[in-house]
């Protein structure tokens, strides 16, 4: 009975990282597109 609770907390840990993984991951994303924007504002601001 305890080993099936411990395996049930066990469990949720792993998940509750993997998604802690993917928000991480997301936020990576985004701040990439943010610089990546800033960088090139300039060079689009010349085109348009």
């Amino acid at each position: 009975m305890a080993s099936e609770q411990f395996r049930l907390v066990i469990g949720s840990e792993e998940r509750r990282n993997k998604i802690e993984h993917r928000l991480d991951t997301g936020c990576d994303q985004l701040v990439k597109a943010y610089c990546g924007l800033i960088t090139l504002w300039p060079w689009l601001d010349g085109i348009v």
